[in-house]
């Protein structure tokens, strides 16, 4: 499948909305109510079952069809025929997407310490700190990463500036960005020191931003994606996997620890934060050379993490095949 790397849809970086209302919005008005209250009375541990009822009925809703996915699967992990793989990673996917609603609702009201996470690698948080320079935490793209990552560091004793967009949450429409999305941006802000947003007409703005704010020996969240003007191409699995270069460069500029994170939901019920030590960046090579040798790295310490989580990878989605 040599034409592979040119059908990789190319990420929208227009700031406006998506039309004024989508099917999405007019599908979580009245069940949001519903799904908060589900998310309360279901316990915590029956959601993930909870949620592949659900998905057997709303799979038509999706905006990413089970084919999709399984295509993907099949080809980037390399299945076998009659492996029976593919379809449970989209069994998995689907489920998530659901789940996230539960959490988000779950989280919003004071009952948050009834979800269980784990943080491990803290003590590249503490080094880099004490280096003075901040903290980058580059956040994979997992399914509940960059909601649960926040809680995990703020429970850990970290208030961390996080990087998002205008778009960030349901939906992409106006309505959605309007109203729906500050359901979700509220669950994510008490868990935050600050929310910098960024516009992809004028990016620099909140990239000078966050680089103020590693001065003063912060840290700083930004998730993996491929939303950029120039992403960065590497070899991934049986592809390849494009990356938006700004935390990278910030790290150049700045001086600062990237430290690649990892936040998974375990089948204890629990959400784990892996943070491994952090990724060298080359302050003598030219910041073209250094940003992709950089985002290769994380490439091959993100590849094990989608291997044994790939229903909870969220990039399956732009992946396509």
């Amino acid at each position: 499948m040599a034409a592979q790397k040119e059908t990789m849809q190319e990420p929208n970086l227009n700031d406006s909305p998506r039309g004024l209302i989508s099917l999405i919005d007019l599908l979580l008005l009245p069940g949001l109510p519903f799904i908060a209250l589900v998310a309360h009375i279901i316990p915590h541990k029956v959601w993930p079952k909870f949620a592949k009822w659900c998905q057997t009925y709303c799979q038509s809703l999706m905006p990413v069809k089970p084919t999709d996915i399984e295509n993907c699967v099949q080809h980037y992990l390399r299945t076998a025929p009659g492996d029976h793989l593919p379809e449970a990673v989209s069994l998995d996917f689907l489920s998530n997407q659901l789940l996230m609603p539960f959490l988000l609702t779950r989280v919003l009201l004071p009952f948050d310490q009834t979800i269980k996470c784990e943080l491990e690698g803290q003590e590249y948080i503490d080094a880099g700190l004490h280096d003075g320079k901040g903290v980058i935490i580059w956040d994979s793209h997992f399914f509940f990463a960059n909601f649960m990552t926040k809680i995990v560091l703020h429970r850990a004793g970290y208030s961390a500036v996080h990087l998002s967009h205008k778009r960030h949450g349901f939906s992409k429409s106006w309505f959605g960005m309007n109203v729906l999305n500050r359901i979700w941006v509220a669950a994510e802000t008490k868990y935050l020191a600050e929310r910098v947003v960024l516009s992809y007409e004028e990016p620099k703005l909140a990239m000078n931003r966050l680089a103020e704010q590693l001065q003063k020996n912060a840290v700083v969240t930004i998730t993996v994606r491929d939303t950029a003007h120039h992403p960065v191409e590497v070899p991934f699995l049986n592809h390849v996997l494009r990356v938006a270069p700004g935390a990278p460069v910030l790290a150049k500029k700045t001086g600062a620890q990237l430290i690649p994170a990892f936040t998974v939901h375990q089948s204890n019920g629990h959400y784990k934060t892996t943070l491994q030590a952090p990724i060298k960046i080359s302050h003598d090579a030219d910041t073209k050379t250094a940003v992709r040798t950089a985002v290769a790295d994380y490439a091959r310490r993100l590849e094990p993490f989608v291997r044994e989580y790939p229903g909870q990878w969220s990039d399956w989605s732009w992946l396509k095949s």
